[in-house]
Parts: C-alpha cells; structure tokens; sequence
C-alpha cells in the first residue's frame, strides 16, 4: 500500500470532538481493504491536524473520511524517510 499524508483544517473543535472522529475513522477503517491509519499531529494553534495513512488509492481516503466525516482538504502520496536508515 501507498503512504499518504491527508491535511485537515477542524476550525474550532474540542479534544471530545476529536476523539469523536478519531473513534469513527478507526471504526471506518475496515470496510477498505489495506487501509491503515499510521498516525496524526494536531496543531492547535492553528487548529488543523495533519494525518499518514496506507490505502490503496485517494478515492479510499477520500470515502473513509466522509464515512467517518471528518475533512479531507488534501490527499498527498508521501515517501516515508526513517533516521534508522541512515545509522
């Protein structure tokens, strides 16, 4: 599977409200075949989450976030770079 970095800008929203989604996009998740939440930095200050995912294709990405509703502003395909690589 392809690794993809998903932006979401949340406006205002409480740390409930993203457990809320959090809950739903994990419970979203199995309904596509590969897709695997890896992990997710939240910016407060500017109120927007930046999250890596594995999935066979954007359009999944996409459909998961509206299962989950949740907002997808920009779907991206990454290359994940580890510093255990370079020792």
């Amino acid at each position: 599977m392809a690794l993809y970095r998903i932006e979401r800008d949340l406006g205002d929203v409480s740390a409930e409200e993203i457990d809320a989604a959090a809950f739903r996009a994990v419970a979203c998740a199995p309904l596509f075949t590969g897709l695997t939440w890896r992990r997710s930095y939240y910016d407060a200050a500017a109120r927007h989450m930046t999250c890596y995912y594995e999935a066979a294709s954007t359009g999944d990405l996409r459909k998961h976030a509206e299962m989950a509703r949740i907002p997808c502003d920009s779907v991206n395909e990454v290359t994940e770079y580890l510093p255990e690589r370079y020792r």
